[in-house]
């Protein structure tokens, strides 16, 4: 392992700085550290999951269309371990209005959910997680804000905003010093963050005091309320911060007091590393001491050094960034009894993404005319990329773009690897390269620290319960009781009724379980359970499991959505004008409206003509005989006026009114090429339209492509 050998000295307070002084040479510490770490990841297999949606914002009545990803949780690679997916739908009120149980392949799936066109206007909660997912806890579930609009007006919202949960009024602002602690005596960064009651960033400005009044800091929020100063407590004093909030109040917060002993981290990114420094203060006496640092992102141990330290030197170490992959990296200090005693994260952005190239064959189309997209994917290095994609078409004038630039790869690198909510994540990607840019998401690292472990645990091996199994595949379980007491041995049977008939049998476990699995159909079933009474079971109950509905912290407390902003009032036109015309053309209750589909097949060849119900047509009409034949959407429409005596009497369609999503494809793929192919039409409505794809190589590379295109309408 290498030495640093570059010696720097310069002044730090009283301390003297030395880059020699970690050594990156491992001892039986580190060797178990970096063994217990690999362990553990190895059991907990963490896993991340992720929607894309067709489209930010929904009117009641439409379908929410979406594809779901999840990834093992190190490499980011398509998970194959668990092959179920459960989807909820969250209201405002934090209750569980829809659940779908997806089945995974690959590690994807598509869904959608029908949105009742009662549903009460707001902004509602997608989670998606599988039951392996829940062993870790609810943070670690995908969710996202989700706003339905409804025009229903602002009385009824108001009411069901008053009858949510509550939250406590007003700002707040946290203070989080760098590394954990405030060590008197030390200097040391402090973030900070300042939320409206909704979790909102906000601006503040003021100052930091000491007990006797004197400014000893000027604070001031950038980004989202987020900020940071520089801070050297005086051992006994007690400081506070004296703000200005964007409504003109004041108000006073206290700091976290100063710990009389103890260990400051700092890590300052550079642009081609990190700078690690390390500062002690202990009782007059205290020996010198052998800490460690360890720094690694999702398991992967960058690097680990060591070094001897005392209360007269601060220590440093120069991290290459190529050392790491991409992703929230955490450096974590040890002392000499082996303790993790300070703690900070950073953000590594060597992983600039899949190359996606979202190429039209045109930029400007007319009314139902074939449009073909051509799908390039590359790795940063420029070789094809083979991986599973998403494709949203949408008119750019009635769907707002996201605003948060939440995708795929925001969720895997960044947010899925912090505690809670994350505003507006993309601003941290699109601008990458500006100073700005780098000292807010350095902010965000400051002031939202998260882990999936605890050091202790991990290195003693506690690896914790995991009840919650990996799925294979959707199953049926329950348990029967006799007069409430569990029921071993008992026959179980299950009769299926759609989408095929089938029979299937078990028998209870020594608690009274029973599971049935391999439900294999990707539509809804309908089921009946049955237990035949026996001498000694003559009331058997079943009692089959419900769908889970814990509520936790990752259901989002969101602000009511009493007011629609002035994009509502078209998109809601549009959206009733196509919802109206699938109503008034759905052929009955149980049809499927689908979206644009390619039907392929074969002409079966009649071998006797005389088995034929019909062996001469009176009349013979060929598609490619007629100009614009596949802008029809009616195969009636096409017949009008083109047979003798044929008249159409039913009420035909004449409008084309896809606009806001006129394409959703969740199953676009790249192979070995790492090219693709899809082909839609466009509708009557003209406009800008913005193509948006995103999805993940087989390799664990995420990334996103946009493009767009112009639709001239008919005058």
């Amino acid at each position: 392992m290498t030495q640093f050998r570059t010696h720097v000295r310069v002044g730090l307070g009283a301390a003297v700085l030395s880059l020699a002084a970690f050594r990156a040479a491992p001892d039986d510490f580190v060797a178990h550290l970096i063994q217990q770490l690999t362990r553990y990841y190895a059991a907990i297999y963490p896993e991340k999951s992720y929607l894309h949606l067709d489209k930010e914002v929904y009117a009641a009545g439409e379908t929410i269309w979406y594809k779901a990803y999840l990834v093992e949780g190190q490499s980011h690679q398509p998970d194959t371990m668990s092959r179920v997916l459960y989807v909820d739908l969250i209201n405002f009120n934090r209750q569980v209005v829809a659940q779908q149980v997806l089945r995974l392949q690959r590690g994807t799936s598509p869904g959608d959910f029908l949105l009742p066109d009662t549903l009460q206007q707001g902004i509602y909660t997608l989670r998606a997680y599988t039951k392996w997912m829940r062993n870790a806890g609810p943070e670690f579930f995908f969710t996202r804000p989700v706003t339905v609009w409804s025009g229903t007006g602002a009385a009824a919202n108001k009411r069901a905003a008053h009858r949510a949960a509550t939250p406590q009024k007003g700002t707040h602002v946290q203070f989080f010093p760098e590394g954990g602690y405030l060590i008197a005596g030390l200097e040391s960064t402090v973030g900070f963050k300042a939320t409206d009651t909704y979790g909102h960033g906000t601006p503040v400005s003021g100052q930091i005091q000491d007990e006797q009044g004197n400014m000893v800091a000027i604070i001031k929020s950038h980004h989202l309320g987020m900020g940071r100063f520089q801070l050297t407590p005086a051992a006994g004093k007690r400081y506070t911060a004296q703000l200005r909030l964007s409504s003109g109040q004041s108000v006073v917060y206290p700091l976290p007091e100063a710990q009389p002993a103890g260990f400051t981290m700092r890590v300052l990114p550079l642009a081609d590393g990190y700078k690690v420094i390390i500062q002690r203060r202990m009782p007059p006496g205290t020996p010198a001491e052998r800490v460690t640092v360890v720094a690694q992102v999702r398991g992967q141990v960058a690097y680990a050094g060591q070094a001897t330290i005392n209360d007269q030197e601060a220590f440093a170490a120069f991290i290459p960034k190529n050392k790491f992959v991409g992703g929230v990296a955490h450096f974590t200090l040890f002392d000499g009894a082996q303790v993790a005693r300070c703690e900070r994260l950073a953000f590594v952005d060597s992983d600039p993404g899949l190359r996606l190239q979202v190429r039209p064959d045109k930029a400007t189309y007319g009314p139902r005319e074939k449009v073909t997209v051509h799908i390039t994917a590359s790795t940063p290095a420029g070789q094809p990329a083979a991986g599973q994609f998403s494709l949203a078409v949408n008119n750019a004038a009635l769907v707002p773009a996201d605003s948060g630039g939440t995708d795929i790869r925001t969720h895997l690198l960044l947010t899925s690897d912090l505690r809670g909510q994350v505003e507006q994540p993309g601003y941290y990607f699109r601008a990458a390269g500006s100073a700005a840019v780098a000292q807010a998401l350095d902010d965000l690292l400051l002031t939202q620290g998260w882990r999936r472990f605890v050091w202790k645990q991990v290195l003693e091996g506690q690896l914790g319960e995991r009840p919650y199994p990996l799925e294979q595949s959707i199953s049926l379980s329950g348990r029967v009781v006799n007069s409430k007491v569990p029921v071993s041995a008992a026959a179980v049977t299950l009769f299926r009724f759609n989408p095929t008939q089938t029979l299937s049998a078990t028998s209870t476990d020594a608690s009274g379980r029973f599971a049935f699995a391999q439900f294999s159909g990707l539509d809804t079933a309908r089921v009946v359970l049955q237990v035949k009474p026996t001498k000694g079971l003559r009331n058997p109950v079943i009692q089959p499991d419900q769908p889970w509905e814990g509520i936790g912290p990752e259901a989002l407390l969101l602000a009511p959505l009493t007011t629609l902003p002035p994009m509502a009032a078209p998109y809601l036109a549009s959206s009733r004008r196509n919802q109206a015309m699938e109503r008034q053309y759905r052929l009955d209750a149980r049809t499927i409206v689908l979206r644009n589909v390619t039907v392929q097949g074969k002409k079966v060849a009649l071998t006797d003509p005389r088995r034929a119900l019909y062996t001469r047509a009176d009349a013979v009409v060929n598609t490619k005989d007629i100009p614009a034949a596949s802008t029809y959407t009616n195969a009636l429409l096409l017949l009008q006026g083109r047979v003798a005596g044929l008249t159409i009497a039913a009420s035909l369609p004449s409008l084309d009114a896809r606009s806001a999503t006129l394409y959703w494809n969740p199953a676009a793929t790249t192979g070995a090429s790492g090219v693709a192919t899809v082909t839609f039409y466009t509708s009557d409505e003209g406009g800008p339209f913005r193509l948006t794809l995103q999805g993940i190589s087989l390799a664990g590379i995420a990334g996103c492509g946009s493009s767009s295109f112009q639709v001239v309408a008919r005058q």
